[in-house]
């Protein structure tokens, strides 16, 4: 199994469990997180952080990760040194970290397209000011959503 698939197959056992047990009002659905995966780092699970500050799957920073709820692994405390990063790049609080900030800012702007998954993509990668929506990106994110089971 080459390591894309397996990192897919593991981020669906992870966003299955995480819809299993979100406390939220979600409106992110398991292929857009897939989708979001796959654009930012290609689901690599054992990404770590990189020089700029993105870590993980989905390539969460420090500042996302306070958006987001300061989600942390079970047993583990959000202002504890470490915090962050344990939980980022951990897939399952990662993935809550995600559903977090989408749920927080979905209603916070306008929407830029037609398309939540879209909209969360952007707003992931370009910021929560994002004014516009980039072609290619929303081309991107179309594809991988249509094509995914």
């Amino acid at each position: 199994m080459s390591a894309s698939i397996a990192s897919i197959f593991y981020l669906s056992l992870v966003t299955v469990l995480a819809a299993k047990v979100s406390t939220s009002c979600d409106v992110v659905d398991d292929k857009c997180l897939k989708c979001l995966c796959m654009i930012r780092t290609g689901c690599d699970i054992e990404r770590e952080c990189t020089d700029d500050g993105q870590c993980g799957l989905f390539g969460i920073t420090k500042l996302y990760w306070l958006d987001g709820g300061k989600k942390v692994i079970i047993g583990d405390n959000p202002n504890a040194v470490g915090a962050f990063e344990r939980c980022v790049l951990e897939p399952f609080c990662a993935t809550e970290t995600v559903r977090g900030f989408y749920n927080r800012y979905q209603k916070a702007v306008n929407p830029l397209s037609n398309n939540t998954c879209v909209d969360l993509v952007v707003k992931h990668i370009h910021g929560i000011q994002a004014k516009e929506v980039p072609k290619v990106l929303e081309n991107e994110v179309l594809d991988c959503y249509k094509h995914l089971h």
